[in-house]
């Protein structure tokens, strides 16, 4: 197998690495309420050290292989144009908020392709930084789930959204939580042998039943499909026979479950309408679902005339948005569209079909690599939340896909199937 040169990185390079990724899969700059801080502190302390980094060991060769960078490179470029005539005839504040949390990925990205040389090192850091921030993750889940009030004292979003019933931890919303438990759990499993040894049974199952129980509590449908989706991957091969028939033996024991279990499944979604099961299941016990599944729907409405009144070809881009995007939609009470094509074409316009390509392009570079797990979760969340573009957790399931598929074609090397 070809190797790169190795560089000598000290132990406190490395332990920044690990300590910026996680504060970035966590949104842990959240917390810093807790010590009487703004959170723009952290957001600045992760934005100087990861750019310090980034420009001293940057590696041009694997960084312009990645989708990251090309998305990202076109999320500024595109947005700077955009905003020239935006500013011209609408006179849009400008607002860097997106371009900027974007960037910081950029050079935390490049910074961690660029101190590990290895397929091994890099499955390590993503299998170990998966475990650190999922295990960050269930400890503020429960307690924000014994104790709503306090954790909600130390992120006030939270009691603005009056959102104390569900858990969101320090992503705020209980979709991208739920979303992002199921993902970094799933890395973990996949890179468990580059962190550990052995034990992999018994640590998978002293995790799966507080990571459900959390997902459970959060009411997050998007996150119990994945969690789902997850546990029927366990049983796919490379035999798409018996592939086909574990699926279909799956889907008619969850049904016949629900057929048997019918009645104390009613009463549960009675006493905890909340709850990700009681929302699937007995959506009528639920206004709260009724409430969601419109806000999405008007949401989507109100894309479609924002993109109208561009004549479907224009967008303001990044800097322009929020102020002109909120202009368009407040007579119809509208958050912005909860789906991810629409969302980009609401700023860039036609120039959206850009980053789809790249969607299309990681597809491709997924299924060659055997990490189409990943890309589903990457899929999924693309298309139901609203600006996930902007959002750390697609831009680690597209490192994941794209340091695999890197590895598999320039380093030759074969061991690189999910779960190897």
């Amino acid at each position: 197998m070809q190797t790169e040169p190795q560089i000598s990185v000290g132990k406190l390079e490395s332990r920044l690495n690990y300590l910026v990724g996680v504060t970035l899969m966590t949104n842990l700059y959240y917390i810093s309420g807790l010590f009487s801080l703004p959170s723009i502190l952290p957001i600045i302390g992760v934005l100087i050290i990861s750019a310090y980094y980034f420009f001293k060991r940057i590696n041009y060769s694997k960084l312009l292989f990645h989708t990251n960078f090309w998305m990202i490179i076109g999320f500024v470029v595109f947005s700077f144009f955009l905003y020239i005539p935006e500013l011209i005839f609408r006179g849009s504040a400008f607002n860097p908020n997106d371009i900027l949390r974007v960037l910081i990925y950029l050079f935390f990205v490049g910074w961690t392709l660029s101190i590990r040389m290895t397929w091994e090192a890099m499955a390590r850091f993503f299998g170990l930084s998966a475990l650190w921030a999922l295990l960050v993750l269930l400890v503020l889940g429960f307690v924000e789930k014994e104790f709503p009030l306090l954790f909600a004292l130390l992120l006030p979003s939270n009691l603005v959204r009056g959102n104390l019933t569900r858990i969101g931890a320090t992503l705020i919303d209980p979709n991208t939580y739920s979303t992002a438990l199921v993902v970094y759990f799933s890395a973990f499993f996949t890179f468990y042998d580059f962190v550990l040894k052995r034990g992999k049974f018994i640590l998978t199952t002293l995790l799966i039943l507080p990571v459900f129980i959390l997902i459970e509590t959060s009411g997050s449908r998007q996150g119990l499909l994945l969690f789902l989706i997850w546990l029927f991957s366990l049983g796919l091969n490379k035999n798409w026979k018996a592939t086909a028939i574990t699926l279909f033996a799956s889907m008619v024991v969850v049904f016949l479950l629900v057929l048997i279990f019918n009645e104390p499944l009613k009463n549960y979604a009675v006493q905890n309408p909340n709850t990700s099961v009681a929302r699937i299941l007995f959506p009528a016990q639920n206004k709260m679902s009724s409430l969601s599944d419109l806000e999405r729907n008007a949401s989507i409405e109100a894309g479609f005339n924002f993109i109208k009144s561009n004549f479907v070809v224009f967008g303001p881009g990044a800097f322009g948005y929020y102020e002109a995007y909120t202009n368009s939609a407040q007579n119809h009470g509208a958050t912005f569209p909860h789906n991810g094509p629409l969302y980009l074409w609401t700023q860039y316009g036609v120039l959206s079909l850009y980053f789809l390509y790249l969607v299309y392009l990681l597809s491709k570079r997924a299924i060659k690599s055997g990490a189409v797990l990943f890309f589903l979760f990457f899929l999924i969340q693309f298309l139901i939340l609203p600006n996930s573009s902007y959002y750390f957790l697609p831009v680690y399931l597209i490192f994941c896909i794209d340091t695999r598929y890197y590895y598999q074609v320039f380093q030759k090397q074969t061991q690189l199937a999910v779960g190897t």
